[in-house]
């Protein structure tokens, strides 16, 4: 296989074919690096880009529709926390009563924010992925000034270089031609 200008990785002790970087976390070389997620626990780069995205992109609607049940059920729980008030419960009635409804709004507000922050997260970070997405770089050739150079002659072409053909976008199924991680040769770590 080709290499680059002589880019040689010192810590895998292989040569680097261009757009590939070593991952200090996972101690490996990864095809299109873009970052290593603590989340998923592995190096987010060619082989794995498009359900990284997906995830994203699923997560963020998960938690928004999470966000919209809370707030209707504590809309609900508040309509019949006053419904409750006003029916003329009295004495150990009215106290499990009131304590049903404190304790489901309770539980109806965490969920409320657990869901907005669940939701925070993936949709502050995927529109900026997405944007590198469609310019084909990954973050760390942004962060190396990288813009034009893998421009593969539009954003739509680019989008299909990650995510496959355009009917197979929101699937999760690999995107082709994006073929695994280097390096090649065994890692020291594993002999």
């Amino acid at each position: 296989w080709r290499t680059t200008g002589g880019r040689y990785c010192s810590q895998c002790d292989a040569p680097k074919p261009a757009r590939v970087h070593h991952c200090r976390h996972s101690g490996r070389c990864v095809l299109r690096l873009d970052h290593f997620c603590i989340f998923a626990n592995t190096p987010i780069g060619a082989a794995n880009h498009k359900h990284f995205l997906l995830w994203q992109l699923y997560q963020s609607l998960a938690a928004a529709e999470m966000a919209r049940l809370c707030f209707c059920g504590l809309a609900v729980a508040v309509d019949q926390t006053q419904q409750r008030s006003s029916s003329g419960l009295s004495g150990a009635a009215a106290r499990k009563a009131r304590g049903d409804a404190v304790g489901q709004l309770v539980l109806l507000v965490l969920g409320l924010i657990v869901s907005l922050f669940t939701f925070a997260a993936p949709a502050f970070y995927l529109p900026g992925h997405v944007r590198r997405a469609m310019s084909n770089i990954s973050a760390v050739e942004a962060a190396q000034g990288s813009s034009k150079e893998f421009d593969c002659g539009g954003r739509l072409r680019n989008l299909e270089r990650v995510l496959g053909r355009r009917w197979l976008w929101l699937l999760p199924l690999g995107a082709p031609g994006l073929r695994t991680v280097l390096p090649l040769q065994t890692h020291k770590n594993h002999l």
